[in-house]
């Protein structure tokens, strides 16, 4: 009896605050569209490049062995493809190496630390396979040198991996555009890791924006951060002075692009995956998306439920 109604608060707990998390992002849509002078788009538009697309649907599901192996990458992407030109960008994807009891601490509970690391390293693996896939050329920016070198025994030899030159998360953020213009990139993204579902699509869009007359593109995220910025020059405002991990930054940086007269592309917003409403919302996307959607993903999370997942060091 104890235990039914403790599963039961759990499970009222638990639907509570995925209603609440509901809430905090319609009203920061509404933030977001009341910024821009623009219609709200229904939760259904983030999916819309993979749902609309024919060759996106559902495949019918299949059964077989859910090991994985890792992908291969390289930071050389192709100029064309199919005859067309694309923009010479790179994206830097901000990375922590996936470590037990480092990376995604907020996962835990449901997931143990373990779990949470493992999780983290199929997140990253995701998001360098999505950026391959979009043909654009691929880096990596960590804060340190064990970082660095364990995300090169997980990534190989083929993606650059630098060390961030100052601490903070916008001191990286800054870094990485002004080394990616130095280097001869006419436009530069950079892309948090947490978001292994995010279409190839919408990473070609961010980069034909910018071919587009605009001057900056932003991807908000449902948590009121963004998941992607991109631009062609360096726009240190963008980075300076700004309280990271809240809920604001994203409309404070579209704010700020106002004010320095940038003209500015919003991407359809998408989710960070790092509490539990957010790992639930995850795995029902899952549920009706491809199976070559996140494939080092699905697999972490069947190999949980079946509980056959191995322990070890995620790198």
């Amino acid at each position: 009896m104890q235990k039914s109604l403790t599963k039961a608060k759990v499970l009222d707990d638990l639907t509570a605050r995925r209603r609440q998390r509901a809430a905090e992002r319609a009203a920061y849509r509404a933030l977001v569209c009341a910024i821009l002078d623009e219609p709200e788009r229904p939760r259904r538009d983030r999916l819309g490049p993979l749902l609309a697309c024919r060759r996106w649907r559902q495949p019918p599901q299949q059964s077989g062995a859910r090991a994985v192996p890792p992908p291969r990458y390289s930071s050389d992407a192709a100029s064309t493809r199919g005859g067309v030109t694309r923009a010479n960008g790179v994206v830097y994807v901000v990375a922590k190496a996936p470590r037990r009891g480092v990376t995604k601490t907020r996962l835990c509970p449901p997931l143990t630390p373990d779990q949470a690391a493992q999780l983290a390293r199929a997140f990253l693996l995701d998001t360098l396979t999505t950026i391959t896939l979009a043909r654009l050329n691929l880096r990596i920016v960590c804060r340190g040198t064990l970082e660095q070198q364990t995300l090169r025994r997980l990534v190989g030899p083929r993606v650059p991996v630098s060390i961030q030159s100052n601490q903070g998360l916008g001191d990286a953020l800054e870094g990485a555009f002004r080394e990616g213009l130095a280097d001869g990139f006419d436009a530069v993204a950079v892309l948090g890791g947490d978001s292994p579902t995010l279409p190839p699509l919408v990473l070609s869009e961010a980069f034909a924006a910018l071919t587009d007359c605009n001057d900056v593109v932003l991807g908000p995220a449902d948590d009121g951060g963004y998941y992607l910025l991109a631009a062609r020059a360096v726009h240190p405002a963008l980075f300076r002075e700004m309280t990271w991990s809240t809920g604001g930054v994203a409309g404070e940086t579209l704010r700020r692009c106002r004010t320095l007269g940038l003209r500015t592309h919003v991407l359809p917003p998408w989710y960070d995956v790092d509490d539990a409403a957010s790992l639930a919302g995850l795995r029902t996307d899952l549920r009706r998306l491809p199976l070559s959607t996140a494939p080092q993903t699905r697999a972490v999370l069947e190999a949980l439920d079946d509980g056959t997942l191995p322990l070890g060091d995620a790198a």
